[in-house]
């Protein structure tokens, strides 16, 4: 999405501040896609009609999911004085 877009650009800039809101505006963003697509799985989870949607959202809920995992395991290690 365009949104995730910016982050990344935010994020690849060498000043500092943006760095950091580009980081945590994706995270948030992350967030708010997992949230999404669990709740458009539930609604259509038991609808035969809607089961393709429903493989779609698990698998885009898992995707972004794994994404958040990885991105949260990126964060730099504070130094030990």
């Amino acid at each position: 999405s365009l949104a995730m877009l910016a982050c990344g650009l935010f994020a690849a800039s060498n000043i500092k501040v943006l760095v950091a809101i580009g980081v945590h505006l994706a995270l948030v963003l992350m967030l708010i896609f997992i949230a999404v697509f669990s709740i458009q799985a539930f609604k259509s989870y038991g609808n035969p009609e809607k089961f393709d949607r429903l493989v779609l959202f698990v698998v885009m809920g898992l995707g972004s999911g794994v994404a958040l995992a990885k991105a949260i395991s990126m964060k730099p290690k504070k130094e030990k004085k």
